[in-house]
């Protein structure tokens, strides 16, 4: 899997580097390990090897996922080996040595092919996090406070659970304290909300093949413990969300689908980084142009495209101009640990305060 392209002035072809095993080297190197980072270094192993089974299948999977970035083929190749192979996944952590767990790797993919790749065709890393709502919340609240209402899209929704999150004061206040924010915890202030929708490709996630997506580690199972528990709440049972299934990418139909139910607000969290540059930038260029006032757009990315810890949180809206404001830096992508400010945070409070006059703040 290494790739030819023109050289320089002597014309000669130079190997570029190629962009799966440098994903899943940047994957094992993650300083935090809860379940995952093992096997994505016998991964990188493998394919540095040129394993004949796995180099194989992943090519074949770029085939059949070309809107897909490197990293997120590499997550997709970890979730559906544990799917369709889980004895063998688990023996892997099981072995000591690298030689046998390699070669453990190297039976599953030519073992379990056919079910991997038609995994890996088919679905999404779904994982879905009970407290990434916290930031949309903040921020929406903020941008529609006196300007509602908000028709607002969470755009790859996954298990869709974050739209019917927000507005829950109780899970806000169970939620909220978990983090230390910079300058205080942002109070809770509801969003004028008309609509909501969730949107993504299908086949829709229901909690199985979410659960599948978390790593296999007691930190895992506590996180998915949480989301069992939020995601069974009756109370966000009867919230109403309309639910739309396209591919995101299909820029034609995201146009159809902003315009014909007035959005003017929409959620990306932990989407752009599983799609190639210039998809990310052609759905984002759909969105400013679509959206009706006051073109709400807030991205949640991870840092690195998960190669660091944390997210950083990213605001655009008609009036802070083509360029989105980069607001907050969470240190994790699961919303423990710190909230600090970035430099696009003044900004944002210039234009739609935060903490405003005569809203009391939480503990700081």
């Amino acid at each position: 899997m290494s790739y030819r392209v023109p050289g320089g002035a002597d014309g000669r072809l130079r190997t570029a580097p190629d962009p799966i095993l440098d994903a899943a080297r940047r994957l094992a190197d993650h300083p935090h390990d809860h379940g995952w980072r093992e096997l994505y270094r016998l991964l990188a192993l493998g394919l540095s090897r040129r394993s004949p089974s796995l180099t194989s299948l992943l090519s074949s999977a770029r085939v059949l996922r070309p809107g897909s970035g490197a990293v997120h083929l590499v997550t997709l190749f970890g979730i559906a080996l544990r799917s369709t192979a889980n004895g063998l996944f688990a023996g892997m952590a099981d072995r000591t040595d690298d030689e046998t767990r390699l070669g453990l790797l190297e039976e599953a993919a030519a073992s379990r092919r056919a079910d991997i790749l038609a995994t890996m065709a088919s679905r999404q890393n779904s994982f879905t996090g009970t407290r990434r709502f916290l930031t949309v919340q903040v921020l929406t609240a903020a941008v529609f406070d006196r300007r509602g209402p908000a028709r607002f899209a969470d755009l790859g929704t996954g298990l869709g659970l974050l739209p019917r999150q927000l507005n829950s004061p109780r899970l806000y206040h169970r939620f909220a304290p978990g983090l230390s924010w910079e300058g205080g915890t942002p109070p809770y202030r509801p969003i004028p909300l008309e609509r909501r929708y969730g949107v993504d490709k299908g086949p829709m996630p229901g909690l199985d093949w979410v659960r599948r997506c978390y790593g296999a580690s007691p930190y895992y199972d506590r996180l998915a413990d949480e989301l069992e528990s939020v995601h069974t709440d009756p109370e966000l049972g009867r919230v109403p969300v309309r639910w739309s299934e396209f591919d995101l990418t299909d820029t034609a139909a995201l146009r159809r689908f902003v315009v014909r139910e007035r959005i003017n607000a929409v959620n990306l969290s932990y989407l752009l980084y599983q799609l190639t540059p210039a998809d990310k930038e052609a759905i984002l260029a759909t969105l400013r142009s679509a959206l009706a006032p006051p073109g709400f757009i807030l991205v949640t990315e991870p840092r690195g495209e998960l190669g660091l810890p944390g997210c950083e949180v990213l605001v655009r809206t008609e009036a802070t101009g083509a360029e989105p404001l980069r607001v907050y830096r969470v240190s994790s992508g699961h919303y423990r640990g710190r909230a600090a400010r970035l430099e696009g945070h003044r900004a944002f409070e210039e234009l739609y305060p935060i903490h405003r006059a005569g809203v009391p703040h939480g503990p700081r």
